[in-house]
């Protein structure tokens, strides 16, 4: 491997038979000490981990790492990887996480995540989110050495419940939409969305000039 420059970290092997067996790792001068902070399947990844790190180097207080501190870090390694629509739903569920934003982590337990997840008053979806973000913080710390067990693990949300609010038409539905086309204003329009799979706003959002009446298509321009 490239001799790495001064003062920017390095990649430790580990021994034995490890599916991540490449440490990067970090010289902390407060304690006279190497800092882990991530393990990974190959030295390239390591080296990215470092090269990312130095681009943007945040604090690692091992023992005094909270909930908010891991979220950081988080926030660093997954927000430029993902959609708008992904980072509204992972800033949504931290917020959830507002009475333990300030805990250490290492000293969260499951009956402590547990209770934070039993008095969120939403829907299944929204306390599986928070699930996967907490699930996600302790891997960090995991990778950080800080804690040795992800809790988050053992966290229930109970099954998802099954809905019966969307169900498909039947055929006699779908003949009676047919005969209606000339009657009834939008029964051409639920037909459309039926034959095309469209969702309303994917439907409204097409314009006319990618309506190709003759030749029976449409394009959704996304």
């Amino acid at each position: 491997m490239k001799r790495l420059p001064k003062g920017f970290g390095s990649v430790q092997t580990l021994s034995g038979n490890r599916r991540k067996p490449y440490a990067a790792r970090i010289w902390d001068k407060n304690t006279a000490r190497y800092i882990y902070i991530g393990y990974y399947a190959t030295q390239p990844e390591a080296i990215a981990a470092l090269t990312e790190y130095n681009k943007n180097p945040y604090d690692i207080n091992l023992n005094g790492a909270t909930i908010a501190d891991m979220w950081e870090i988080f926030k660093k390694r997954k927000f430029d990887k993902i959609s708008n629509s992904g980072i509204n739903v992972y800033n949504a569920a931290y917020k959830h996480l507002k009475p333990i934003h300030n805990k250490y982590i290492k000293d969260l337990k499951t009956y402590q995540l547990q209770a934070i997840i039993d008095e969120i008053d939403r829907s299944w979806q929204t306390k599986s989110h928070v699930q996967a973000l907490l699930h996600q913080l302790f891997d960090i710390a995991i990778e950080l050495d800080i804690v040795n067990k992800n809790y988050a693990e053992f966290v229930k949300i109970g099954e998802r419940p099954q809905s019966n609010i969307h169900k498909a038409f039947s055929k006699t539905e779908i003949t009676t939409l047919f005969n209606s086309v000339f009657s009834e204003p939008w029964a051409d329009t639920v037909l459309i969305m039926i034959y095309s799979c469209l969702r309303p706003s994917e439907l409204l959002s097409i314009h006319t000039e990618n309506v190709f009446l003759s030749e029976a298509y449409m394009i959704l321009v996304v």
